[in-house]
């Protein structure tokens, strides 16, 4: 009965803690006027996630998340502005993909662009949060580890989409835990393919 009651108060805890860093979330993304706030709250809500993921639970949060976006807060815009080109093109792709009525060949590719680009996000983030390297270095990191790791990339694929359909059907979920689940499954994968890579070299060297 203890551990059956010590098991109901971490879940609760943990329910808790996702609903939190998710308002935090939101609020300093506003904060930042959307556009300049987004990239830094995502970048300070990602950081939070790893480091739960790592088992590293003792600290404070909102402290810990302010601290993380004012010190990420110019350096994540510049990221930002790195890849405007790359987001535009594919809102290109999604805008003409909304105007079609008929799938021909021609959207192949378009699909594919657009799926390149939403996997290398949810790599460049991780990596972000992850590597203290310069930018070039990021982005090279990035792109190179999710080409090496296919099956992350397909594993990413599944719970990201399934995690789309849950939150389609039962919208009170994102209401509450939208950025926070989502970041918890995009770091724990990616994280994990990280370690591989990380694991390979030193059994190489």
């Amino acid at each position: 009965m203890k551990k059956y009651g010590q098991f109901i108060y971490t879940i609760s805890e943990w329910i808790m803690k996702l609903a939190w860093i998710h308002l935090l979330w939101i609020i300093f993304t506003f904060t930042g006027l959307i556009f300049i706030g987004f990239l830094p709250s995502t970048v300070a809500l990602y950081s939070i996630t790893r480091k739960w993921i790592q088992g590293k639970t003792d600290f404070p949060v909102f402290q810990t998340y302010w601290q993380i976006y004012k010190k990420e807060f110019f350096r994540a815009n510049q990221l930002l502005l790195a890849i405007v080109p790359l987001t535009a093109l594919t809102a290109a792709d999604i805008l003409f993909l909304t105007q079609s009525t008929t799938m021909t060949a021609v959207h192949i590719p378009v699909l594919v662009s657009i799926s390149f680009f939403i996997l290398f996000f949810l790599y460049l983030i991780p990596a972000f949060v992850h590597f203290d390297v310069p930018f070039i270095q990021l982005l090279k990191n990035a792109f190179l580890i999710m080409l090496i790791s296919p099956l992350h990339d397909l594993l990413l694929f599944v719970s990201i989409t399934s995690l789309a359909v849950i939150y389609w059907y039962l919208p009170g979920i994102p209401f509450f835990f939208g950025t926070s689940l989502l970041a918890w499954i995009n770091v724990w994968i990616v994280l994990h393919a990280f370690n591989r890579v990380l694991q390979k070299k030193k059994s190489a060297a």
